[in-house]
């Protein structure tokens, strides 16, 4: 029973806004609250839990193989496909590198990408509200050829060895699940909480890089020498599939739940 305080209840929040501070005050209470909108100032440590989001399609054979080839046997060294739909995002962008077998291809949302009807109305206006000017569109179309390049194919940047996952519309993003049903060793960028910290121990298994680190002269040379240690690599691709598997692996909601309730009892 909820009896007022909302001790021993908890909250499972999906949504990209999440459940912020004033709403817990105002009508939580004590509950706990799970999201994917775990973010430190409005996480509470010891009571809260930080979600992950899974796959939205099921597997195919051809990323079973990709997930068993050995991480230093890929075709990129570093790879990322997406929207800029985060900070760490658009600063990542500038460091694609096809030199060193780095691939970090993004484009601006498309609802920043609407031209305007008129010159005389140089402001596209959506849901009532101005959008951006006519030049962010032409920028678009001239960003587009490399963000649609062939070369540039989301599945393709699957065969890397290591992946960056940024937060997308919320911390919690598809993308972690999906590097990892492929083998590829994470990359966090941008993150203060990552998924699951009670139940994954992500050291043994990813990166976790703070937003102010030089691409150029530390982390690119971390990845570089860090893919010659074939021990090590081979280590935290098997700790990833151990992980993937026990709280990863499913298109429904299960995993999430068991890992939720798991958290809980620690």
């Amino acid at each position: 029973y909820w009896r007022g305080s909302g001790l021993n209840h908890i909250f499972v929040v999906h949504g990209d806004n999440g459940l912020d501070e004033a709403m817990r005050i105002n009508y939580l209470g004590r509950a706990a609250i799970a999201q994917g909108r775990a973010v430190k100032e409005r996480f509470v440590p010891g009571l809260d839990v930080a979600l992950a989001l899974h796959p939205k399609f099921a597997r195919q054979p051809e990323d079973a193989v990709l997930f068993a080839t050995l991480p230093w046997a890929r075709e990129y060294l570093l790879t990322f496909k997406g929207t800029i739909s985060h900070k760490s995002r658009t600063r990542a962008g500038l460091y694609h590198n096809e030199q060193r077998r780095i691939i970090i291809a993004t484009y601006p949302h498309s609802r920043k990408c609407v031209p305007s009807t008129s010159v005389a109305h140089p402001h596209a206006a959506i849901g009532g509200k101005q959008a951006f000017h006519p030049l962010h569109a032409d920028c678009c179309h001239k960003l587009w050829p490399f963000y649609n390049d062939a070369r540039h194919d989301y599945k393709r940047l699957m065969n890397t060895t290591f992946a960056l996952v940024m937060p997308g519309r919320q911390p919690a993003t598809y993308r972690l699940a999906e590097v990892m049903a492929r083998g590829c060793i994470p990359v966090f960028y941008g993150y203060d909480l990552l998924p699951y910290e009670e139940l994954v121990d992500w050291s043994s298994m990813a990166l976790h890089v703070p937003l102010e680190v030089d691409f150029e002269g530390q982390l690119f040379p971390l990845l570089e020498d860090l893919a010659q240690d074939h021990s090590k690599l081979r280590s935290m691709q098997q700790a990833l599939a151990g992980a993937f598997h026990k709280w990863f692996d499913t298109r429904d909601d299960t995993s999430a739940h068991r890992a939720v309730v798991e958290t809980l009892r620690r």
